[in-house]
């Protein structure tokens, strides 16, 4: 198949097979567009090339993508991808602050704004802990140290990993029920031979942090744990 592509946008065309084994031909193409300052977009003149793998922030599997990469051979939905940074209201450092993003349909014929088509929001707060009461049990404390801006990224978010290798003095304090089974240290991404003594992450956002597990807390005596 030859492709003639008489647009502005970068675009190209590749073989792939479904789940089912059927061939097809895919057309893949990328709009760049700029946001006005009412909200409204325009064609950029400076097109974004095609993104043929996925790109990371940092080291790959282990920091926030980016950006995928383009060359899905079937995508039933569109993407919304935020890689932006959070500013406080008036560029002041605030203990906390809600930020969002919002896209509307067409305008009306008056030029009010389209319907909503999607609208979500995040509550940016400086940095937090779990803290250990005396009598026992966990609190969030409310965050003590303003900020400006931070990075959307999950890096920043509830979650991560409680890891514990073979070779910590803790690891002796570590419960066996709670140790990773051969089957696991066989599939575990190190490798075998690497493989930690135990390792919880938690599923929703392993790269974040503030996730533990309680084997964790009791092997290292922690107090507390930042967020």
């Amino acid at each position: 198949m030859e492709l003639i592509n008489n647009t502005p946008y970068p675009s190209l065309c590749f073989h792939a097979r479904d789940q089912h084994g059927q061939p097809s031909h895919v057309l893949v193409m990328r709009a760049t567009y700029d946001i006005n300052a009412d909200g409204t977009l325009v064609v950029s003149g400076n097109q974004a090339p095609l993104v043929l793998t996925d790109e990371y922030y940092g080291e790959p599997n282990r920091s926030s993508v980016r950006q995928e990469s383009d060359l899905v051979p079937y995508k039933p939905r569109c993407d919304v991808i935020v890689n932006a940074t959070a500013q406080a209201p008036e560029g002041r450092p605030a203990l906390g602050f809600v930020v969002g993003a919002r896209i509307n349909g067409p305008s009306g014929e008056g030029g009010e704004p389209g319907p909503v088509i999607l609208e979500k929001r995040l509550v940016v707060t400086g940095p937090r802990r779990w803290e250990k009461g005396r009598m026992g049990g966990w609190k969030l404390r409310p965050p003590t140290e303003p900020v400006a801006s931070l990075p959307l990224r999950y890096e920043y978010a509830y979650g991560g990993e409680c890891r514990v290798n073979r070779d910590d003095p803790d690891g002796q304090w570590i419960d066996a029920a709670h140790h990773l089974t051969e089957e696991q240290r066989a599939t575990h991404p190190d490798g075998r031979d690497a493989a930690p003594l135990a390792h919880a992450v938690c599923e929703d956002n392993p790269l974040g942090k503030g996730f533990v597990e309680e084997w964790f807390l009791k092997a290292g005596k922690i107090g507390r744990a930042h967020v």
